[in-house]
C-alpha cells in the first residue's frame, strides 16, 4: 500500500507541473509600441517559421500564432484599441 503512494505522489506531482506549464505565455510589448510595426515584425518571424518548418514542427502552437496575428491584423482594420491589439501580437510570438 505504501509502495503505491510512493508511486502515485510523483506521478500526480509531475502531472500538476506539465498541467501548469501548458498556459499561452504572452511575451513583453511595451504599450506605446506601433500595432502597425509589431504586426509587421511578427508578419517576418512566421515567414522565417515556414522557412525553419515551424508549421509542421510545432504544428498548433504556429496556428495558434497565426490566429493572434489575424486578430490583431483585423483587430487594427477596425480601430480597435492600441492595447487590445497589441495584447494579440503579444499572445503570437
Amino acid at each position: 500500500m505504501k509502495l503505491k503512494k510512493m508511486i502515485a505522489l510523483p506521478i500526480l506531482a509531475l502531472s500538476a507541473v506539465m498541467i501548469g506549464c501548458s498556459s499561452v505565455k504572452k511575451a513583453d510589448i511595451a504599450a506605446s509600441a506601433n500595432p502597425s510595426e509589431e504586426i509587421a515584425k511578427l508578419e517576418q518571424k512566421i515567414e522565417e517559421g515556414y522557412a525553419g518548418h515551424f508549421d509542421i514542427l510545432a504544428e498548433d502552437d504556429f496556428s495558434k500564432s497565426r490566429g493572434y496575428v489575424k486578430e490583431a491584423k483585423e483587430d487594427l482594420a477596425e480601430g480597435d484599441d492600441q492595447s487590445d491589439i497589441l495584447d494579440s501580437v503579444a499572445y503570437a510570438q
